[in-house]
C-alpha cells in the first residue's frame, strides 16, 4: 500500500465527513433526553453500515465498483432523488397538523440507543446514492489491491474520519457545552406551535423549488436551480 493511495483515500474521508444531515441529526439528539448514549448509538449505526459497506465493495463486488460508480455519475440520479425529496416536504407541510390538541396524549420523549442506532442505519442507507466520494476512494483502493489487512485498516481510518465531526459535536455538547444542551432542549420545549408552523411553510416552499427543478430537468433539460 502506498503512501499516495493513503493520502488519497484520507483526503476523500475529510470532503464525504462534511455531512449536513448527520450533523442536523446529532444536534436533534443533544436536545432530547439522554443525550449522550444516543449520540453514540447514532453515530455506531452510521460507522457500522458506512464500513460494512465498504467491506462489501471491496471484497465481494469490486469489477463492479465502477459500473456503479458510472450509474450514480447520472444526471437523472440526483435529480430523481430531488423528485422524490420534494414530494415528501410537500406531503408532510400538507398532512402535518397545524397545532397539537392539548388534550392529546404527547408521545414519548424517550428515545433508546437501539432506536438511534436504527435511525444511524436508515439515514446512511437512505444516503447510500450520494456516497460518490465514498465509491470513489473504494475504486482506488480496489484498484491499488492492497492486502485484506492494509484494506481494513485503511476502511477503518476512513470511516473514523467520516464520523467525526459528529462525534466532535457530541463530545462538545456532552463536556464544553452544557449551556449549549441548555439552549436546543429550551428551544425545543418552547414554542412548538410557531416552530411547526414555519416548518411547514418551509417545506411546502422546499418542496415546490425542489419538484420545479426536477421536473425541469425530465421535460425541457433546463434546470431552475443552478447546476
Amino acid at each position: 500500500m502506498t503512501t499516495s493511495l493513503v493520502l488519497a483515500v484520507l483526503g476523500i474521508a475529510v470532503v464525504d465527513s462534511v455531512n449536513p444531515s448527520a450533523l442536523a441529526m446529532t444536534g436533534y439528539l443533544i436536545a432530547r433526553p439522554d443525550p449522550w448514549r444516543n449520540v453514540r448509538a447514532y453515530i455506531a449505526g452510521i460507522f457500522t453500515l458506512y464500513f460494512a459497506t465498504g467491506i462489501i465493495v471491496v471484497f465481494v463486488f469490486e469489477r463492479a465498483i465502477d459500473r456503479i460508480i458510472d450509474l450514480l455519475s447520472s444526471p437523472a440520479v440526483p435529480y430523481g432523488i430531488e423528485a422524490l425529496l420534494g414530494v415528501v416536504a410537500l406531503v408532510y407541510a400538507i398532512r402535518s397538523p397545524r397545532t397539537t390538541p392539548r388534550d392529546a396524549p404527547k408521545a414519548p420523549a424517550a428515545l433508546t440507543p437501539t432506536r438511534a442506532f436504527g435511525l444511524g442505519l436508515t439515514i446512511t442507507a437512505i444516503e447510500a446514492t450520494t456516497a460518490l466520494p465514498y465509491l470513489g476512494a473504494l475504486a482506488a483502493i480496489a484498484r491499488a489491491d492492497p492486502s485484506p489487512l492494509a484494506t481494513v485498516s485503511l476502511l477503518l481510518a476512513y470511516n473514523v474520519i467520516f464520523v467525526a465531526p459528529p462525534v466532535i459535536l457530541g463530545l462538545t455538547a456532552r463536556y464544553g457545552g452544557s449551556g449549549l444542551l441548555e439552549r436546543l432542549s429550551t428551544r425545543r420545549e418552547s414554542g412548538p406551535g410557531l416552530g411547526r408552523t414555519v416548518l411547514r411553510v418551509v417545506c411546502g416552499l422546499v418542496g415546490i423549488v425542489l419538484l420545479l427543478d426536477a421536473g425541469m430537468y425530465f421535460l425541457t433539460d433546463e434546470t431552475l436551480l443552478p447546476a
